[in-house]
């Protein structure tokens, strides 16, 4: 944000920022730092915009923890179907070009009425391209939009492909806080889902939360201890696995059952090598996950929530993970 110090002689203008370290700065326009008088003016000044400049930061550094932990509250519910919208084609008709009018004194002049006429001929012969060029780009938008809509209204019940995107485009469409990959197959014409998640690692956790004094322009940082953050990452893990089953069973209502399994990368006791290793392996059938209140997944402790579940998981009560054997498909 920026702030203004006025003096008797000047008004110079600052940018006001909070550091890591949850101190408020000053600086001038150029970058260089304010000095001690300009501080305490701006201070008086914009004290009321400073404040909201500390508490959208401390709500930006909690919300990170926060979004973390309630991942799962994401999660679609399976008793709505897919439903197709179609969107309105987004770019407006071109419109006409305003004519050029010759003035009253050149219609006496046979060369300016000409190259009038020729600019508007030229403007209405470019419109025209343009118009072709947007009916064109239209009738193809209203082919793929009834492609979609054949997609979601018949093709994922019946065609094994059509379901394959559909899950596809629902998976892209999830907004990861933290780096997330999945691969999926359908078996059994469609009613297994199998999921293999590479899940965020805890080194990507959050380690901080933040408060704001009653008094005083400065955030309070304050480190969050190691099993904090192990819980977190447990908390997270649990509902990334959460959300992408119930993504899974709300795109394609002919899946009957998921196995989601997830691993992350870690470094083997054994070899000291980095390597691939799972971490959780849940087996979940579409009447198991029908009986969960979805219109109150905020009461829901995710972790506890997935180990009502056929479930493959060794883990800590501060959530340390040991490595696991995944579920196979044919022994599920």
């Amino acid at each position: 944000m920026a702030a203004t110090s006025q003096t008797q002689q000047q008004s110079i203008s600052l940018r006001v920022s909070v550091s890591d370290d949850g101190n408020v700065t000053f600086t001038d326009m150029t970058g260089a730092p304010a000095n001690e008088q300009q501080m305490a003016l701006a201070k008086g000044q914009a004290k009321g915009e400073i404040r909201d400049l500390l508490e959208e930061c401390c709500s930006k550094i909690n919300g990170q923890v926060e979004a973390l932990e309630r991942f799962h509250e994401r999660t679609p519910s399976p008793h709505e179907k897919p439903m197709f919208e179609a969107p309105d084609y987004p770019q407006p008709k071109p419109a006409l070009p305003v004519p050029l009018r010759a003035k009253w004194w050149e219609h006496a002049l046979p060369g300016r009425r000409r190259r009038v006429a020729e600019a508007n001929a030229k403007a209405l012969a470019e419109h025209k391209r343009t118009l072709l060029d947007w009916q064109g780009a239209k009738q193809q938008f209203a082919v793929d939009v009834e492609q979609q809509r054949q997609l979601v209204e018949v093709g994922i019940y019946r065609d094994k492909a059509a379901m394959d995107s559909y899950l596809e485009m629902a998976l892209q469409a999830v907004e990861w806080p933290r780096e997330t990959n999945v691969a999926f197959d359908l078996l059994d014409q469609g009613r297994l889902a199998c999921l293999d998640v590479d899940l965020p690692e805890i080194e990507d956790m959050p380690k901080r939360t933040a408060s704001l004094p009653q008094r005083g322009m400065r955030l309070s940082i304050k480190d969050l201890s190691p099993t904090k953050v192990q819980r977190m990452y447990a908390a997270h893990l649990h509902g990334v696995a959460f959300l992408l089953i119930g993504e899974t069973f709300a795109a394609l209502p002919l899946v009957q059952q998921v196995i989601l399994s997830g691993y992350t990368q870690r470094r083997s006791a054994a070899t000291g090598q980095v390597a691939d290793e799972y971490v959780l392996s849940v087996h979940v059938t579409r009447d198991e996950w029908l009986r969960i209140d979805f219109a109150h997944l905020q009461a829901i402790d995710v972790v506890e929530a997935l180990a009502q579940f056929t479930m493959r998981r060794t883990m800590s009560k501060t959530g340390i993970f040991k490595a696991i054997e995944p579920f196979e498909p044919l022994a599920a």
